[in-house]
């Protein structure tokens, strides 16, 4: 998640823009939340003395992003874990038996079909 502060009034949109470009590019593997960003302008006026920003709508704003940005690595996260290796408990080349297999046909035999058929 991009998070950025200004001085002036439109906080860090083009900084957040160029960065995020760079994130996405080929190569660089980073994964950014798309669509949630967190941008806060006038950063001198946005504090009180306690160094709380003054707003509850900027507050609440940025709480959701937060909470979007939580769910959005839990999802990313479980894409990235280790798969479970199917293959192994799995017969894919087809030598075990399963509940239709039927019994004394030669499967290398050109007429196993044939054979099958009359069991």
């Amino acid at each position: 998640m991009l998070v950025g502060a200004s001085y002036y009034d439109q906080g860090s949109s083009r900084a957040q823009l160029h960065l995020r470009q760079i994130l996405e590019a080929p190569g660089v593997n980073a994964i950014v939340m798309p669509g949630n960003e967190f941008l806060l302008g006038k950063v001198k006026e946005a504090f009180d003395e306690q160094n709380n920003l003054k707003e509850q709508g900027t507050t609440d704003f940025l709480q959701t992003c937060l909470e979007k940005f939580v769910k959005f690595i839990k999802v990313v996260s479980s894409i990235n874990e280790p798969q479970k290796d199917l293959s192994a408990e799995e017969d894919l080349e087809a030598t075990g038996k399963i509940d239709t297999t039927i019994e004394g046909v030669d499967m290398s035999a050109e007429d196993w079909v044939e054979q099958a058929s009359e069991k």
